[in-house]
């Protein structure tokens, strides 16, 4: 059953408007959008979240009935199983709108 807590909030943390640090020292979030299931299993649309880490580490969750987390030494790996020949494709939501990578293929 998922868990309906809400994060705990501090009065005294600060809010941040960027991640402190140097560009690229945090995991980039990503979506695997799917343009047709293969399978018949996870269907179309977005079929998992994931982010890939600064080292090229990836970790992929899963959405649907039988939920799983799943890490890959790189997304080129990640997508030589999952990929299905360019029918899987990894969408950057921080990549700036208009230059394809960010939005949803069609």
């Amino acid at each position: 059953m998922p868990s309906t807590e809400q994060p705990v909030r501090s009065a005294s943390a600060p809010v941040l408007a960027a991640a402190p640090g140097p560009a690229g020292a945090y995991p980039r979030p990503f979506l695997l959008y799917r343009r047709a299931d293969v399978t018949g299993v996870s269907g179309t649309g977005v079929v998992a979240t994931g982010a890939q880490f600064p080292d090229g580490t990836v970790v992929l969750r899963w959405a649907g009935k039988h939920a799983s987390t799943v890490i890959w030494a790189s997304l080129t790996d990640a997508m030589a199983v999952h990929g299905h020949d360019g029918k899987t494709v990894a969408l950057w939501p921080d990549t700036a709108a208009g230059d394809g990578r960010g939005q949803a293929p069609s």
